[in-house]
């Protein structure tokens, strides 16, 4: 007989739309915000690059600085972390950085305004003449 497979984690989506990355008082609050905050700071204390640890980080700095262009983001992770290799590390994992942004479409927008180096909105920011 097969191991049971373990539960599938749900997306954290209302939280980190919430706009809030890590509340003022993080033990309190269920366990999927929990888990959030544990993978927001692996992802800035040890560099762990997990899907939600990315997300997170992104919809910080997005929450922060406001529509940024995809190569501002690059420049935040490669400053944030003083690593130069983020490209190569987000093209072997996700398939690169816009690729990830695109399969988050339910939390950012890709604007169509640049091929390379499109703005990048939260959705919960979304601009009210944006391109699709």
């Amino acid at each position: 007989m097969a191991a049971p497979a373990p539960p599938a984690v749900p997306r954290p989506l209302d939280y980190l739309l919430a706009g809030r990355v890590v509340a003022p008082r993080p033990l309190d609050g269920d366990l999927t915000t929990l888990r959030n905050q544990l993978a927001y700071v692996r992802f800035i204390v040890d560099a762990q690059v997990t899907e939600l640890g990315l997300l997170a980080f992104l919809t910080a700095v997005l929450d922060e600085h406001g529509p940024l262009l995809i190569g501002e983001i690059g420049q935040h992770l490669r400053a944030t972390f003083g690593r130069h290799d983020w490209g190569v590390l987000l093209r072997e994992r996700f398939g690169g950085l816009k690729r990830f942004l695109l399969r988050h479409a339910d939390v950012f927008l890709v604007d169509t305004d640049h091929p390379l180096n499109p703005h990048i909105y939260l959705r919960s920011e979304e601009p009210r003449a944006a391109h699709r």
